[in-house]
């Protein structure tokens, strides 16, 4: 029961995931270190579902077992931090870049399109997702 209380269970969309099978504790280090815990705290990692499609609607859950509870609360509590990544932020700007309406809100050029609902929506990043957002 100890060993499971120090466990973190991740829901990462299965476009975002790049690692192989067997190298989960690989690709969690590589993440915890993005949140600012070091790698070396993780344990152990597995995948207990696995995508067969590569979209943004399958998750893919990775369970992760953490040495110390403070890590564990690091990495619970910190997932915005992926939010200024730089690659997330290229890869918003790039695909915002290719949305067909624009106009200035508040002084700002913001690209868009319109949904078949009438409404106005850009890309913008959400629980580590690329995601359609409503202005």
């Amino acid at each position: 029961k100890e060993e499971r209380a120090s466990n973190v269970v991740a829901s990462i969309p299965a476009t975002a995931i790049d690692c192989e099978e067997g190298y989960e504790v690989e690709y969690i280090q590589k993440l915890a270190r993005k949140l600012g815990v070091s790698g070396s705290k993780v344990v152990k990692a597995r995948k207990t579902t696995r995508a067969k499609d590569k979209t943004a609607k399958n998750q893919v859950l990775l369970v992760v077992e953490i040495k110390s509870p403070g890590a564990r609360t690091d990495m619970i509590r910190s997932p915005r931090k992926l939010r200024d990544d730089e690659s997330h932020n290229r890869e918003r700007h790039s695909r915002n870049d290719l949305l067909p309406e624009s106009k200035t809100f508040n002084g700002r050029v913001m690209k868009f399109k319109t949904s078949p609902d009438g409404k106005k929506r850009f890309r913008g990043i959400r629980n580590r997702e690329l995601k359609m957002i409503k202005l």
